[in-house]
């Protein structure tokens, strides 16, 4: 899910993309067959200056779908997997990743948990975000996003959350997120058969 990162230098660029597709929990998984890998070519789809996928983002993703999603599909409900790299530039003033750039990354890991466990442009636009910082969030360093969502199909709404964890030990949790995502389009029809029956 990485584009031609125009901000980056070369070594941090190499550094990313190393320990990215190198061993981690993520490859791991892969390798494993406990995960396949989603949406390679995505990036196909996303515009140059997206926030956070785009030319200039300081973040670098895989995507990974668990094989035990095919179970819970019928519920509605989905489980997204995530390695994140965030460079120096998502850097606050602590030497940690930013609480912003965490927020971005939630945002983003959860609007795609939807459009994957759906179609593409269906629960994509968040609603809300609630997010709890629990430790500081190291650079240049694998991260693991567990993203979790159930899908109401009449009323068009999704209740989410996320666990960005370390990547090498997930019981080691930096951050969490409760999210509510909508289905512009099945929303408006769940509303309008509301008004319906007034």
């Amino acid at each position: 899910m990485a584009v031609n990162k125009v901000g980056w230098d070369a070594e941090d660029l190499k550094q990313g993309k190393d320990a990215l597709y190198g061993k981690n929990f993520f490859q791991h998984l892969v390798e494993q067959g406990d995960c396949i890998e989603e949406v390679k070519g995505f990036s196909n789809f996303v515009p140059k200056n997206h926030y956070v996928l785009g030319a200039q983002s300081p973040f670098l993703f895989r995507a990974g779908l668990p094989l035990g999603n095919k179970g819970k599909q019928g519920k509605h409900e989905f489980h997204v997997i995530y390695a994140v790299y965030c460079s120096h530039d998502a850097e606050n003033g602590l030497g940690a990743v930013h609480g912003g750039a965490i927020a971005a990354i939630m945002d983003f890991g959860i609007a795609i948990c939807g459009l994957l466990a759906r179609t593409q442009h269906t629960f994509g636009a968040t609603k809300d975000l609630s997010i709890k910082y629990k430790k500081f969030t190291p650079l240049q360093k694998v991260l693991r996003l567990d993203v979790f969502a159930s899908f109401d199909m009449e009323t068009g709404i999704a209740n989410a959350r996320g666990e960005l964890s370390d990547g090498a030990d997930e019981t080691l949790v930096y951050s969490e997120a409760v999210a509510t995502l909508v289905d512009v389009p099945l929303r408006k029809k769940f509303r309008d058969s509301q008004k319906s029956m007034l």
